[in-house]
């Protein structure tokens, strides 16, 4: 108890609470393409929702497909395979993969 404030115990505050926006553009949903589809009538028609973590436990950071391929094209030392990325993660630095087919 700090000047009267109330800080949440360690054990009561989950690190996955936290993650569960894309770590690159930070939102859960990313908006559809118009045309695509008509009004959000579900979770699932609402847009795409971060598939791809980071393979190293310690971070596990989500992401959308489609940011982690941008960021993966943006950064020079990046490496493609036929129809993979193979970068680091934006937050830990340890090797990560994209598969580059799988995007609509």
């Amino acid at each position: 108890n700090i000047m009267e404030i109330q800080f949440p115990e360690a054990d009561a505050t989950k690190t996955t609470d936290f993650e569960l926006e894309c770590g690159i553009c930070y939102t859960y949903y990313l908006p559809r393409v118009p045309g695509k589809a008509s009004k959000p009538t579900s979770a699932s028609n609402m847009g795409e929702t971060p598939d791809r973590t980071c393979d190293d436990s310690k971070c596990g950071r989500p992401y959308h497909r489609s940011c982690l391929l941008e960021w993966l094209r943006s950064i020079p030392t990046t490496q493609q395979s036929f129809r993979t990325l193979f970068g680091k993660c934006p937050y830990c630095q340890n090797s990560i993969t994209v598969d580059m087919s799988a995007t609509d």
